[in-house]
């Protein structure tokens, strides 16, 4: 006798469909009438000839995609670290994990140049996953409830590997890498001078008492919000060391204990960060952004110049 598939497959296979019509919708041209054209070429940042070529050399689905095996292992991986982020399970890595989903999946889309149902879901999921740090303390229906979106935006990766080649994912995944290791070097040098100065000593192998001493700390409040603001600075490096694979099994910084690793006195040397940094730019950011016209860094520069300038009034004080 023939087993029957479960509610629950019979539901993903009908969502994986749904998306796959979505896809294939969006690889159909459809005529625009006179106004949305001009609408569209008001709207449109300026793309060259080369630019619009290299973006359809990159959604040009005769080259080689993902086998069908190959796409269901990854929906199975992200369905495994969605339940645990419902049941708040290592939340911060698998939080990371969507986050850096999420912008390999906008890249892909992105290169359509389409407002399709694709755009509104990861939109929603990016919503979500924003919201996610603030339930921890709801119960995990709660939460499934929530992040139901995260659920949609894999379906979308199923499709988006399913229909775009294997080399425009690679890229797609090489950028959002880039961009995560730029966001946070910028994130890690807007916390205050203290903190990142905390977190460099403690790394460095300073005594807990000796940074208190030489931050002059004192008192139980001022201690404890010193000890948040370290391990908030701690948490951009992790996020950067994420992408470095030489930075495995380097711990979440859930305690200023766990800054005793030995891959964060890697990353407490001076210059390791900017130098991390400017390999994503060079390497990653800028030749996809040159190439595509496309950007998720669209307002880092003004980031880095007030950081820049802000730095500068440190060394002068």
């Amino acid at each position: 006798m023939t087993q029957q598939p479960s509610l629950k497959q019979i539901r993903t296979a009908q969502k994986q469909a749904k998306a796959i019509k979505q896809m294939q919708r969006v690889l159909k041209s459809k005529p625009l009438t006179k106004q949305q054209i001009k609408q569209r070429q008001q709207n449109a940042p300026r793309i060259s000839a080369k630019q619009k070529a290299y973006r359809q050399y990159l959604i040009d689905d005769t080259r080689e995609c993902f086998s069908h095996e190959d796409a269901i292992a990854a929906v199975k991986k992200a369905d495994a670290k969605y339940n645990e982020l419902v049941y708040c399970r290592d939340c911060f890595v698998h939080n990371g994990y969507f986050q850096q989903l999420h912008r390999v999946l906008s890249v892909c889309v992105a290169l359509y140049d389409e407002d399709t149902w694709f755009t509104n879901v990861l939109d929603q999921a990016q919503q979500a996953l924003q919201q996610e740090p603030s339930t921890r303390d709801q119960s995990p229906n709660q939460r499934r409830a929530l992040l139901q979106p995260i659920l949609d935006m894999i379906d979308i990766g199923y499709a988006i590997m399913k229909g775009l080649p294997k080399d425009t994912q690679t890229q797609a995944s090489h950028y959002s890498m880039g961009v995560q290791i730029y966001a946070y070097y910028l994130s890690f040098h807007e916390c205050s001078h203290q903190a990142t100065t905390g977190f460099i000593n403690i790394a460095s192998g300073m005594k807990w008492q000796d940074a208190l001493k030489q931050a002059g700390i004192k008192g139980k409040e001022k201690i404890e919000a010193f000890r948040r603001q370290i391990l908030q600075a701690a948490l951009c490096v992790y996020r950067i060391a994420e992408c470095d694979d030489q930075s495995i099994g380097m711990p979440v910084p859930h305690s200023i204990s766990d800054l005793r690793h030995k891959t964060y006195k890697r990353w407490s040397v001076l210059g390791a960060l900017a130098n991390a940094c400017a390999v994503a730019k060079t390497k990653y950011i800028t030749p996809f952004e040159n190439k595509t016209a496309l950007s998720l860094t669209a307002n880092f520069g003004k980031r880095e110049a007030a950081i820049s300038n802000r730095l500068a009034q440190v060394k002068l004080a």
